[in-house]
């Protein structure tokens, strides 16, 4: 390689060391980030190797255009006590979803989702994208178990026996890092994957996802919908009032949600914000990327109603194709990949952020339960393969159910499902099912958590 010179990288003159306990983590992007934090509290020396720099401070500016104007993430229950176990959970501004409405455009039937009435603190919270990332890269930098290589390319991976190789590239020198285990949580495109030569199976949905920032004239406070629209699914996720944030900062599970009055339940008056996904034909993107704000807006409220009262602001709209990626392998001799390297999902359900981080807990479970590497990514296989598949299974069947194609006998998918969202609202125990595998719930606490991990 012309112009690059080499270095071994396990020389400290640079802070580095590199022992038979490190592990690498390619990517520090929020999956990368958690499972790098993990690992170091379980005691592994870390190594991460991120393209970009960490993020710095972002709390800075006017509050309330940041809101209206920060992308989001929603996190389920079960990624809640995760992270809040594991002293992970982030000391920011976040939203408690209460309740959850699921309808569909022009159709009979609906489905309510009640925190209260399935005994639990909240159904999820929205949280901010940059925030988050922001709190996880400062506990990076603060983690002494940590070292992070920012700015920095993996150029080659190589297994060899019981060690896994990187190359990586920064600032035109090379180094090359022997590990016992490398977990690549580089994204959808995963750099590491492809070297690897894993091959992946793609779906491509034709569908394209509007990412926004909304408000609405009225409000149901702590309520998030899911409204199937004829184009695809509308999810409108609410944000923390910028006058009045919910603050969750990871306390113990019974006093986390305290200061929630139960009076706040009749808001309809206030404005609120709500996260925006919406979802349309591929075709139809170059459209929705030009239209004018109050045409776009008169469009969402055709197809959402009147619920909520008017849609009066949007934030900058972020248009991403939809396609389903799932790689052919997760484990390849000493690497592992994870997040989006290993599945990218269809939106619809709101559950591959949450499905990653069952995954990040699951493997540090498994390498502290097994002294032998190779038997911990067996099991780690064996334990989540099942998890990955109901999930995988829901979010693609969802993403292909609603539109105009007709379904055996001539049916119309709308009238089965209709009808499904009754027979789902009246029998409480199918409902109280469907809504603990959408918070994560029916994946026991104890399989993916262990006591060295919350030390």
């Amino acid at each position: 390689m012309d112009g690059v010179r080499h270095r071994d990288a396990a020389d400290t003159s640079d802070g580095l060391s590199v022992t038979d306990k490190s592990i690498i983590v390619v990517g520090a992007g929020l999956v990368g980030a958690a499972q790098a934090l993990l690992f170091a509290k379980a005691g592994y020396s870390v190594i991460v190797v991120e393209k970009n720099t960490l993020r710095h401070e972002t709390e800075s500016g006017n509050q309330e255009t940041q809101t209206i104007s920060s992308r989001t993430v929603a996190l389920s229950h079960r990624s809640w006590q995760l992270l809040s176990e594991a002293g992970l959970w982030p000391t920011i501004d976040c939203c408690a979803i209460q309740t959850v409405h699921v309808t569909e455009q022009g159709n009979f039937g609906s489905v309510k989702l009640d925190a209260r009435k399935l005994d639990v603190e909240a159904l999820g919270f929205v949280i901010s994208n940059a925030g988050f990332e922001s709190y996880l890269h400062r506990c990076l930098k603060s983690e002494a178990n940590i070292h992070v290589i920012e700015s920095a390319s993996v150029v080659s991976v190589e297994n060899d026996n019981q060690t896994a190789h990187v190359v990586i590239e920064q600032a035109g020198i090379c180094s090359t890092l022997s590990v016992s285990l490398v977990v690549a949580a580089d994204g959808t495109h995963s750099t590491v994957r492809q070297m690897l030569g894993i091959e992946s199976k793609h779906r491509d949905y034709e569908q394209c996802a509007v990412l926004a920032n909304v408000r609405t004239s009225k409000s149901l406070a702590n309520s998030a919908f899911e409204r199937f629209t004829r184009d695809g699914p509308l999810a409108l996720l609410p944000l923390a009032s910028v006058s009045e944030p919910s603050r969750v900062t990871g306390q113990v599970a019974d006093q986390i949600l305290s200061d929630l009055d139960q009076s706040r339940t009749d808001q309809s008056s206030q404005a609120q914000l709500y996260s925006m996904i919406y979802t349309a034909p591929s075709a139809q993107a170059a459209q929705l990327t030009e239209m004018p704000d109050q045409d776009f807006l008169a469009m969402v409220q055709r197809k959402f109603g009147g619920r909520l009262g008017r849609f009066e602001n949007i934030s900058k709209r972020y248009v991403a194709d939809l396609a389903l990626t799932v790689s052919m392998q997760q484990v390849k001799g000493r690497f592992v990949l994870i997040g989006n390297a290993a599945r990218t999902l269809h939106p619809v359900a709101g559950q591959g952020m949450n499905l990653a981080l069952r995954d990040v807990f699951e493997l540090v479970s498994c390498v502290i339960d097994h002294e032998n590497i190779d038997a911990a990514l067996a099991g780690f296989e064996k334990q989540r393969k099942r998890d990955q598949w109901w999930v995988t299974s829901q979010t693609d069947l969802l993403a292909r159910l609603f539109g105009d194609k007709p379904w055996p006998l001539g049916l119309p998918a709308s009238v089965l499902t209709g009808c499904g969202f009754v027979l789902l609202d009246i029998f409480e125990p199918f409902k109280k099912s469907f809504a603990a595998a959408n918070m994560g719930r029916h994946v026991p606490l104890s399989s993916v958590l262990r006591d060295s991990v919350t030390r």
